[in-house]
């Protein structure tokens, strides 16, 4: 008799072990939501300095041009600005979006420094110019994007895609 206990024993315990094994998985939620969806952002921009080098550069004074050999190199800071972003999209309900979107940036421009170091007819002129340049710049764009949703068992949706603009 003791016997049939320790085997009843064991298999309720070898049951219990192995019924999880045969939960059912819930598989992630279906993405039914299908239809237009408007899209919005606002954030912070900012740009790096604009650095540039001519190497012999051809210099116009007083409407004439002058060839020079040697180098003229620049650097103008940017400074940051506000990024705003509207659009709209279309959701086919079957986890693949698309957005048609408006990005628009602004940010300031510093004053520019200029390094000098060329030779024209056999005289080298070498220094620094900094001419008196500053102000704002601003960049308008359109992206057409597609997206596709990772669909989870959470309420966070990640999701990949690609566009053009």
């Amino acid at each position: 008799m003791q016997t049939r206990a320790l085997l009843a024993a064991a298999a309720l315990a070898a049951a219990a072990i192995v019924s999880p094994v045969y939960a059912q998985d819930n598989a992630a939620p279906k993405d039914t939501n299908k239809g237009f969806y408007v899209t919005a952002g606002a954030g912070g921009s900012w740009a790096s300095s604009a650095s540039t080098t001519y190497n012999n550069p051809t210099v116009n004074v007083g409407n004439t041009n002058y060839n020079t050999s040697g180098t003229l190199s620049g650097n103008t800071p940017l400074g940051g600005g506000v990024a705003v972003e509207a659009g709209f999209g279309y959701d086919f309900g079957n986890s693949i979006r698309s957005e048609l979107t408006y990005i628009y940036n602004n940010g300031s421009i510093g004053a520019t420094s200029l390094n000098v170091d060329v030779t024209q007819g056999g005289t080298r002129y070498n220094g620094v110019a900094n001419p008196n340049t500053s102000g704002t710049f601003s960049t308008n764009s359109v992206m057409l994007s597609g997206y596709y949703d990772i669909q989870t068992k959470t309420k966070f949706t990640p999701y990949v895609g690609a566009g053009i603009g």
